[in-house]
């Protein structure tokens, strides 16, 4: 979804702006995932896609809340369990 909509990239960069003043503990997360999203989409793509306590913490704040519809979410979740680490990045970043 974010290949075919760039756009979203962008909305991920605004919404670290607007939420990083107000983050408290989760400031260094914050920090983390901007400087990913300025790397552009394959950074992006593999931090989503990460392994790991520290990818799992960063994933409880990610900036691409929102980009997924709630249907959208509960289909990727059901097919995420069957999928290699591969398969998930490209499914989820349109590679």
């Amino acid at each position: 979804k974010l290949r075919a909509d760039p756009a979203l990239l962008d909305r991920a960069t605004d919404y670290l702006a607007r939420h990083r003043p107000s983050a408290g503990a989760a400031a260094p997360y914050l920090d983390a995932w901007a400087a990913i999203v300025a790397r552009g989409l394959d950074a992006a793509g593999d931090a989503a896609v990460a392994t790991g306590e520290q990818a799992t913490a960063m994933r409880q704040c990610t900036p691409f809340a929102g980009v997924l519809t709630p249907q959208e979410r509960f289909a990727a979740l059901r097919r995420w369990k069957t999928m290699t680490a591969d398969e998930k990045r490209d499914a989820a970043f349109g590679a």
